[in-house]
């Protein structure tokens, strides 16, 4: 059966969020627990499989925030390349089995713009 994967952007580098210790919003805690976390969870309680997570700027914060999800998990290397980069190794990384996927972004728990 073909899947719609959920695919979480988390690999930015929050220039104009300096808040955070670590620098990025995605760590920051809305309600009790960090941004992303939101995200994932509810990634993780819809029907999309799998849910892969993109990582690069503060990478083991964000896994620190995450460390006990199921997430498939994808680092980018260069970060400062921007979105797509991180969109093209995510939709790389989809098996063969995805019919498309839903695109999240981790600093957007509530997926307003």
């Amino acid at each position: 059966m073909r899947q719609v994967a959920a695919i979480i952007l988390a690999a930015g580098e929050a220039k104009r969020f300096r808040r955070s210790a670590t620098g990025t919003k995605l760590v920051a805690e809305l309600e009790g627990k960090p941004i992303v976390r939101h995200v994932a969870e509810a990634a993780l309680a819809s029907r999309a499989r799998p849910v892969l997570l993109v990582t690069g700027h503060a990478h083991a914060q964000v896994l620190g925030a995450l460390d006990d999800l199921l997430l498939e998990l994808i680092h980018n290397r260069g970060p400062g390349a921007g979105l797509p980069v991180s969109l093209n190794l995510a939709i790389g990384a989809l098996p063969d089995t995805a019919r498309g996927a839903v695109i999240l972004l981790g600093d957007m728990p509530r997926g307003q713009a």
